[in-house]
């Protein structure tokens, strides 16, 4: 049993939480104490468990490598939307971009034929169009991140009660 006292006044240690992700309780309670006050944790006593030094510690842990897995996702999700940005504005440089030395290099109807063979509305749109679609994935996933975020609350509600211990 981890030595935690659950609040000054009372008399006994830490002994169950609750892992309801939903809980506006107090997360950490003592059994003799606590536990006897129905509202606390009475309509979910079905995600409160007694508290073993271990099962506690594995819990964290978990919710750890899950915060780490997020964080990883999230740096995936960024550094796609960087890559495709990036090919969004080569895009739009090479439609659009043309050297005042090779525009000088050129004649009449070269510079015609260029613009031409540019299609440079339909270019642009093309262009926009794709990397539209790429960010509308991007803020997919990265709702699915933000939900998987949600659920993972408790673990800043659980080390804000230690802090404040």
């Amino acid at each position: 049993m981890l030595p935690l006292q659950y609040a000054r006044g009372h008399e006994y240690p830490v002994e169950k939480f609750c892992t309801n992700e939903y809980c506006k309780e107090k997360r950490l309670f003592c059994f003799e104490q606590c536990s006897k006050i129905e509202s606390l944790h009475g309509n979910h006593n079905k995600d409160t468990e007694k508290k073993k030094k271990l099962k506690l510690c594995e819990y964290l842990k978990e919710l750890s490598q899950q915060c780490n897995k997020i964080v990883e996702e999230i740096e995936i999700q960024f550094s796609k939307m960087q890559q495709h940005f990036k090919q969004f504005k080569s895009g739009i440089l090479a439609t659009y971009s043309i050297m005042e030395s090779d525009l000088l290099n050129l004649n009449s109807n070269e510079i015609s034929k260029y613009f031409k063979n540019r299609r440079l509305a339909d270019q642009f749109i093309e262009i926009t169009d794709k990397f539209i679609q790429i960010q509308k994935i991007t803020v997919k996933n990265l709702k699915q991140i933000r939900s998987k975020i949600l659920k993972m609350k408790f673990l800043v509600i659980l080390n804000h009660f230690h802090m404040n211990q």
